[in-house]
């Protein structure tokens, strides 16, 4: 026995006209359209977690190198990294969290993409330089307040006015692993020259916060009597400048 055939209905039938299908995919494209800048906003949120994720990472290694170095702060170093210098923070920190240090980073044929670069990896920064070659780019640099002058021993934490106010490492753009105030990178933001662009911060306490252009790139005071502020490139007020080798 044969089975019925099923009723066939054109779009007429169904009420729906040509001008109505239309309507909708004009109507479903233009609801795409407004949501690919939520789409891509959560995709740059995502890249700044973890980017922050980052720097919480060095405050581990940095609290983790405190407890065995007599609370003194690794070093800043010359403004070219060197491979050869074990106390400078490039080189210090990673291996206490199990990273690569920037001795091995330049290794030749070493592999930059597996589990032991992760606290070098900034989505943000890639997709600025996309691939370096053979230049080392830093994607987080120490601030070179901390090391005032080229002869003077690395600070202790005990030194330190304000730790919760003062800067250890920001987010950077550059092959110098020293920072000072316009060296900083505000690559999460659409609007990177605007006062209120945000950059991620790790301070010395090991906290993680972002700071607004405003606030990161005015000039660190002298005074040695000024109060500390909440936001401090120096160690204390009226710190030595820094002498950039």
């Amino acid at each position: 026995m044969n089975p019925l055939p099923l009723p066939s209905r054109n779009l007429r039938e169904c009420g729906i006209t040509l001008r109505e299908i239309l309507l909708l995919v004009v109507l479903t494209l233009m609801l795409l359209a407004a949501l690919i800048p939520f789409l891509r906003r959560g995709k740059t949120s995502s890249e700044s977690v973890a980017a922050m994720n980052n720097l919480v990472q060095w405050g581990i290694g940095l609290n983790l190198y405190l407890i065995e170095h007599n609370n003194r702060l690794p070093q800043v170093g010359p403004t070219q990294a060197d491979s050869t210098l074990d106390d400078v923070w490039y080189n210090a920190l990673p291996p206490y969290l199990s990273q690569a240090p920037y001795s091995k980073m330049i290794e030749p044929g070493f592999k930059k993409s597996d589990n032991s670069t992760i606290i070098w990896s900034d989505p943000g920064l890639e997709k600025m330089f996309g691939k370096t070659g053979e230049i080392f780019i830093f994607p987080y640099a120490m601030n070179r307040f901390l090391q005032p002058t080229l002869t003077q021993p690395a600070y202790a934490i005990y030194d330190v006015q304000s730790p919760r106010s003062v800067i250890f490492l920001s987010e950077s753009a550059s092959t110098d692993p020293g920072l000072l105030p316009p060296a900083v990178s505000y690559r999460y933001d659409r609007k990177p020259d605007s006062p209120s662009a945000i950059a991620h911060v790790l301070f010395l306490d090991g906290h993680v916060a972002p700071v607004k252009r405003e606030i990161l790139s005015a000039e660190p005071t002298t005074a040695a009597g000024d109060a500390m502020p909440e936001v401090s490139w120096q160690p204390f007020p009226g710190a030595l400048a820094p002498q950039v080798e």
